[in-house]
């Protein structure tokens, strides 16, 4: 079971974006209702070197390996669905930092 954290300034619709989420991983790894958590922690500001004003959210996917292929497909579902709810709720994005955080050793 995939559990999402997603971080980022909170705009627009929070619920949707988690269900689209949610969904979308769920797709991308073969899994059905029910199979994939996702929860959002709220950032009050970002600061990018430089001077950059744009955010950085960061996508954390954490769940047991499932294959480089299905693993990559579920980052690059779970980046799309950030980038486009960030995107319907005016928040300037810099990128979004994806990525599947597998549990420790032997899982």
């Amino acid at each position: 079971m995939p559990v999402i954290q997603v971080f980022a300034p909170e705009a627009g619709d929070v619920a949707r974006l988690l269900a689209e989420l949610a969904d979308g991983v769920a797709h991308a790894s073969g899994l059905g209702g029910g199979d994939v958590i996702a929860t959002f922690v709220p950032v009050a500001a970002t600061a990018v070197s430089g001077g950059g004003l744009d955010s950085w959210p960061v996508v954390s996917v954490h769940g047991s390996r499932r294959g480089a292929d299905t693993e990559a497909a579920v980052v690059a579902a779970a980046e799309s669905a950030v980038r486009s709810w960030a995107e319907a709720a005016g928040i300037p994005v810099g990128g979004v930092w994806t990525e599947w955080v597998a549990p420790g050793l032997g899982a």
